[in-house]
């Protein structure tokens, strides 16, 4: 597999992403609400007071 930071897992064969990104070549954000590796952590901050939360270290942005 090409991965975009040339880190594949060798017994699986995906690419391992970065923290904050996920998909099978590292091409999609992390969704709304979740962070960390492969996006699979949800976010402890209170949604209807918080626009998004930061997908690598789940920190609350724009409170209303």
């Amino acid at each position: 597999m090409d991965c975009p930071n040339g880190r594949c897992d060798p017994t699986f064969g995906y690419c391992t992403c970065p923290d904050g990104i996920y998909g099978q070549n590292c091409e999609k954000p992390c969704p709304s609400f979740t962070f960390g590796k492969n996006c699979r952590f949800p976010c402890k901050c209170a949604r209807e007071h918080s626009e998004v939360c930061d997908e690598i270290v789940s920190r609350q942005t724009g409170s209303t």
